[in-house]
């Protein structure tokens, strides 16, 4: 993602972490569960409080997400013992495309990835930043694109209830063989 390029050089940086953790955790046969959650872009202050040089507030791509259902996923993994924990379905998508598909999802968001991380809100290149030291002024967990987050991730609310996920495929499966015997009868 473009104007991103240090806050995820950090992100594969704690992945790489996690990762090496959890096998040393795994070595020690420490009771410790060592799960990386992913989120998706999320209502917090990063975009108000970052130094930017673009002239105006960036914002990472839609939909954004408030951050409880961060916490949530957090509160989840705490006592459910999982590997990786993806919050927001938009998220779970980009990691698919990345996986599936890298040059064709380059393609994608070659010509719309700028336009996206546009607020169109001014934003000078000398606004206070957090850069060298926290800003008093944004002393909160949510950022200022409330209007705009979602309350609720229904692929985060899934991955957070397997029994769910069970019900959801029983009824898909058996709504498919339903459709299916309707088109042979036809």
């Amino acid at each position: 993602m473009p104007f991103q390029s240090a806050y995820i050089a950090a992100k594969h940086g704690v992945k790489g972490f996690a990762e090496s953790l959890r096998v040393e955790v795994a070595h020690a046969k420490l009771p410790i569960s060592v799960t990386t959650i992913m989120p998706g872009t999320i209502n917090t202050p990063l975009f108000d409080k970052a130094r930017t040089k673009v002239g105006v507030k960036p914002v990472a791509p839609p939909p954004i997400y408030q951050p409880a259902i961060v916490a949530e996923a957090i509160a989840y993994a705490a006592t459910h013992p999982v590997r990786h924990l993806v919050v927001g379905g938009s998220a779970r998508a980009i990691i698919a495309a990345e996986r599936i598909a890298p040059h064709l999802l380059d393609a994608i968001l070659a010509p719309i990835a700028y336009q996206v991380h546009n607020t169109h809100e001014p934003k000078p290149a000398d606004a206070p930043s957090n850069l060298f030291a926290p800003l008093d002024t944004y002393n909160t967990v949510e950022g200022s694109f409330g209007r705009q987050a979602l309350s609720h991730s229904l692929y985060t609310w899934f991955a957070t209830h397997p029994p769910a996920q069970g019900a959801a495929a029983v009824g898909a499966a058996v709504g498919a063989l339903s459709l299916l015997g309707r088109v042979r009868r036809r």
